[in-house]
């Protein structure tokens, strides 16, 4: 469908359906198994904003927590992610930013908790594992 406005721009109405070969719809193709031959030293998350729902992540033991209305999709946060004692990033985040786990070039831990937080109030909003 094409709308154009009295400026003479065009206005393209696209609807987009993802698909395998197969006709799958993306969403139900499962991830492929992953086994490392070495030890992860990073893992790279972006910021998305949104509640849990929203999370993408394929590992089994993934668990996340929304408090106090979960975070808002328009606004950054602060993410801060840790190990034990041992805070791993804390930093405030714009919707669309990425931020990088690492533990100086040393294998990442195998449970990190992390948590949003509102900027202004460091009330907690979310909780993931």
């Amino acid at each position: 469908t094409f709308f154009v406005d009295t400026m003479g721009n065009c206005r393209v109405d696209v609807d987009v359906d993802c698909v395998d070969e197969s006709g799958t719809p993306c969403e139900n193709i499962a991830s492929p198994n992953k086994n490392c031959a070495f030890d992860v030293v990073g893992a790279r998350f972006r910021y998305a904003g949104g509640g849990c729902d929203q999370s993408i992540n394929s590992q089994s033991s993934f668990t996340c927590t929304d408090s106090a209305g979960g975070p808002p999709e328009d606004e950054p946060a602060t993410i801060m992610c840790a190990s034990g004692n041992n805070t791993l990033i804390a930093r405030d985040l714009a919707i669309g930013g990425v931020f990088l786990i690492e533990n100086d070039f040393v294998q990442i831990p195998p449970t990190v908790t992390c948590t949003i937080q509102n900027v202004a109030t460091d009330e907690v909003l979310q909780t993931f594992v």
